[in-house]
């Protein structure tokens, strides 16, 4: 098995533990928005997820508990990424948290590198460029 490759210079790190997906695709056509944020405990740290839609809002998700959370943006697109860390390596989810690329061995070790490099200048997430457009790009992103 030969470890994934992840690109540092597609990703911004963001200082934030929160962040919200705005028009977020999920089910049958649906759409919505989804706010993702970290939970910290002396279990670890993890991502909580909700969907509000159509003036619903559905059941928080609970995803597993890690050592390290850290939420990306992709510079092209804008659209977040979750990043999370645990004794297996480095798992980089999309806004669906479904699936994960992983990354471990030498390249483990590349991520954490990268972190540490960009965690003094992490990116704020200002609220014009946080939002996401249906057609997934941002119209207000700027590079």
């Amino acid at each position: 098995m030969t470890a994934n490759h992840f690109e540092t210079e597609r990703f911004d790190l963001l200082a934030e533990d929160s962040v919200q997906v705005a028009d977020y695709r999920f089910g049958h056509n649906r759409q919505g928005q989804r706010k993702v944020w970290i939970e910290s405990s002396d279990k670890g740290k993890r991502f909580l997820s909700q969907i509000t839609s159509e003036g619903r809002t559905c059941a928080v998700r609970k995803e597993i508990y890690t050592e390290q959370c850290y939420i990306l943006r992709e510079k092209e697109t804008g659209r977040y990424y979750f990043l999370d860390f645990n004794d297996c390596g480095f798992w980089l989810h999309s806004e669906a948290f479904s699936g994960a690329e992983t990354f471990f061995g030498d390249e483990s070790v590349e991520v954490q590198n990268w972190l540490d490099g960009n965690s003094h200048h992490c990116k704020p997430n200002n609220a014009a460029i946080g939002q996401v457009v249906a057609e997934g790009t941002r119209n207000d992103y700027k590079k």
